[in-house]
């Protein structure tokens, strides 16, 4: 994303196939506009979206697109329709896809291990009489090396 000559020029590099319909009727696209609107606004300009696509084989660009103010206008009314719906939904009772769920099962297992790991780390270090040293982490406190170690 980058200012120049009045327009604020969002470029969404594409590593996949190219759409069959253009670039305004992407949801994706209409999310990424309506994001990047009210930057354009801020800053007194025009907001332009294009997809660039890296693979070789993809000869010609969609066409970019200006998100006009009736375009932006209804794209907030659909993200607040899909937002109501979502509030409102009380029957979800999860994905039963099997590949799913096997995939959550071996992160929650990955993420199990690495908690073991820290654990273990903070015990080994406790046995040679480290201090504990908080770390902003997402995974937790950590302990840092031998730099707060007693001698001995």
């Amino acid at each position: 994303m980058w200012a120049h000559d009045g327009i604020l020029d969002v470029r969404d590099y594409k590593t996949g196939r190219v759409a069959p319909y253009p670039l305004h009727e992407d949801r994706g696209a209409r999310l990424q506009a309506w994001v990047a609107a009210s930057h354009a606004t801020a800053r007194g300009l025009r907001l332009r979206l294009r997809y660039e696509h890296l693979a070789t084989e993809v000869l010609d660009d969609p066409d970019p697109w200006e998100p006009t103010d009736d375009e932006l206008t209804a794209i907030e009314a659909e993200l607040a329709d899909a937002v109501t719906a979502m509030r409102a939904e009380r029957d979800f009772h999860g994905v039963g896809d099997d590949i799913v769920w096997r995939v959550l099962l071996v992160s929650s297992d990955l993420r199990r291990e690495r908690r073991a790991r820290t654990v273990d780390l903070a015990g080994a270090a406790e046995r040679r009489g480290c201090e504990p040293v908080q770390v902003a982490s997402k995974h937790g406190p950590a302990y840092t090396g031998d730099r707060r170690c007693r001698p001995g």
